[in-house]
């Protein structure tokens, strides 16, 4: 009974460090992966809003510039086209 009940003090001396290593390890592993998991979809997010932001802004500001250019082209101002179009419409 004596060798029974040291060999099982010896396997538990052994299995509390290996155990608690375990759970330690375990732990720290799903910290470090939550933790990286939050900052690639931070950063995804903000580079995908950022870019979606230059895009809307790129388009809007090149349409507008594109229909200002081809009202000044025509040599008639935004303006004096809606004028044109009022005196036009009026019997």
């Amino acid at each position: 009974l004596g060798i029974f009940i040291r060999k099982m003090i010896s396997v538990f001396r052994h299995l509390v460090p290996s155990v608690f290593r375990h759970l330690v390890t375990s732990v720290f592993r799903h910290l470090v992966t939550s933790v990286f998991r939050q900052l690639v979809t931070s950063v995804f997010r903000h580079l995908v809003t950022s870019v979606f932001r230059r895009l809307v802004t790129s388009v809007l500001f090149t349409s507008w510039t594109e229909i200002t250019r081809f009202y000044s082209y025509q040599g008639t101002s935004w303006l004096s086209l809606q004028g044109e179009l009022l005196h036009q419409s009026l019997p």
